[in-house]
C-alpha cells in the first residue's frame, strides 16, 4: 500500500501535529465550489482528506472556511499555511503560519515552517530569524541541516549553531519505541478475523514523528500523527477519520501503548474520555480503543483491531 503523502527532507510532513477540538457548530455553508457544507466539523473532514490526497487547492477552500467560522483554530491556520506552501504561494501561507504561531503548541512548527517559506524567497536574514525564534520557542524536531528547503541558509555563519540546537536530543532511545508499529499491514476485526483495511505506518523526522494512513476496501480513510513530546516525556496521539476525531497521550508500560484521551464522533458534541492500548506480538498488534466507565458500568469497546505484517499475509 503506498502512503499518501511522502516525507522530504524529514520535515516535510512535520505536521506534528495535533487534530483540533470543540469544533463549533455554524450555519449550511458553501465551498469555493458551490458544494454545501453541513458545519464546520464537515469542512475539516474534507480540508483533511483534500490535504492528505494533495488536492492543496480544495484544500485550502475548505481550510479558509474553517478558519473564518473558527479564527482561533491554530490546528487550521497551521494546515491552511501548509496548502499554500505546498502550492507556493508564499505570501498566503506566512500569513497563515503566523496565525497558527499565535498558539503556543504551534508556535514552534508554525515559525520553523516560515523559516523554510524564507528560505525559499532567498531571503536568509528572515529565515534564520524565524529559525531562531523556532528554536527559542522549543524546536526540536530535527536537523535543519537536512532540510532541502533550508538549503540557501547553510552558508550563515549562524546556521551549523542553530542547526544543532534544532535537532532531536541525540537519538533519544524514547523515538524509537513505536518502531515495531512501522511497516505495511493488513487491519481485521480481532474476534472475527475478518479483513476491515490495509495501512502503512512510517516514522520519519529522526522517528520522533509517526504518521499511519489506512483504507478500507469500500474506500473508508483514516489518518494518524503521533509524536514524542520531550518536554512532557510522552507520546501525543491524533486520529481522524470520517467518523470520529481522537486525541490521546500516553506512553510504554511493560512493552504496551497505554493512552488516555477523548474521543468525539463526527457530527455530535459529545467527548466521550477513552483509553487506547496497542500490544505488539509476534508479527501482529493488537489495537483496543474503549471508553473509560463510569463507577458501576462496564467499558464500552469502540475498535478492536489485529494488525498483521502485509508481508505475512
Amino acid at each position: 500500500m503506498t502512503f499518501p503523502f511522502k516525507v522530504r527532507s524529514g520535515l516535510c510532513l512535520l505536521l506534528a501535529a495535533i487534530f483540533a477540538w470543540g469544533f463549533v457548530q455554524m450555519a449550511a455553508a458553501q465551498d469555493r465550489s458551490g458544494l454545501p457544507i453541513a458545519d464546520v466539523s464537515d469542512a475539516v473532514s474534507w480540508a483533511r482528506q483534500s490535504y492528505s490526497v494533495r488536492d492543496y487547492k480544495t484544500a485550502v477552500n475548505y481550510f479558509e472556511i474553517v478558519v473564518s467560522a473558527t479564527p482561533n483554530d491554530a490546528e487550521s491556520w497551521f494546515f491552511l499555511g501548509r496548502s499554500f506552501h505546498q502550492m507556493r504561494m508564499f505570501p498566503q501561507a506566512l500569513e497563515a503560519y503566523q496565525e497558527a504561531a499565535r498558539a503556543l503548541r504551534y508556535k514552534p512548527l508554525a515559525l520553523y515552517q516560515m523559516a523554510r517559506v524564507y528560505s525559499l524567497e532567498n531571503d536568509a536574514q528572515k529565515a534564520l530569524d524565524r529559525l531562531r525564534s523556532a528554536i527559542k520557542a522549543g524546536y526540536r524536531a530535527s536537523d535543519p541541516r537536512e532540510d532541502e528547503e533550508l538549503v540557501s541558509l547553510r552558508d550563515a555563519a549562524e546556521f551549523a549553531d542553530l542547526a544543532l540546537a534544532a535537532r532531536p536530543a541525540g537519538k533519544r532511545p524514547e523515538y524509537r519505541q513505536l518502531d515495531f508499529w512501522r511497516g505495511d499491514w493488513t487491519i481485521h476485526d480481532f474476534n472475527s478475523g475478518e479483513q476491515l483495511a490495509e495501512s502503512s505506518t512510517e516514522a520519519t523526522s529522526g522517528t520522533f514523528l509517526m504518521l499511519e494512513s489506512w483504507q478500507s476496501a469500500g474506500a473508508e480513510y483514516g489518518r494518524r500523527i503521533c509524536y514524542y513530546n520531550a518536554n512532557e516525556t510522552q507520546w501525543v496521539m491524533s486520529v481522524v477519520c470520517p467518523d470520529r476525531q481522537m486525541e490521546l497521550s500516553g506512553g510504554i508500560e511493560d512493552g504496551v501503548l497505554a493512552m488516555k484521551g477523548r474521543m468525539r464522533k463526527t457530527g455530535a458534541d459529545e467527548i466521550v474520555p477513552v483509553v487506547l492500548t496497542v500490544v505488539p506480538n509476534d508479527g501482529s498488534l493488537e489495537y483496543l480503543v474503549k471508553s473509560v466507565p463510569a463507577d458501576g458500568q462496564q467499558a464500552k469497546i469502540f475498535t478492536h483491531w489485529q494488525y498483521r505484517r502485509a508481508e505475512n499475509e
